[in-house]
């Protein structure tokens, strides 16, 4: 095992811990905004799928 022979100062461990903690507890959150927009994505697209377009939408422009 590795043994490591490092003083610091009580708040350089509480800075380094509360930036890992933070690091470690975003990974979760950033994992469910993940899921969330995905779905949210590819119901939007069948949605956009499935509905009929506009008259506005579906002329032709010639120029």
């Amino acid at each position: 095992m590795l043994n490591f022979n490092i003083r610091s100062s009580f708040t350089t461990r509480l800075i380094v811990g509360s930036l890992i903690a933070l690091f470690l507890l975003s990974i979760p959150v950033a994992i469910t905004a993940h899921w969330i927009l995905r779905n949210n994505t590819i119901n939007q697209a069948g949605v956009n799928a499935w509905r009929k377009p506009s008259k506005s939408r579906s002329r032709l422009t010639v120029i």
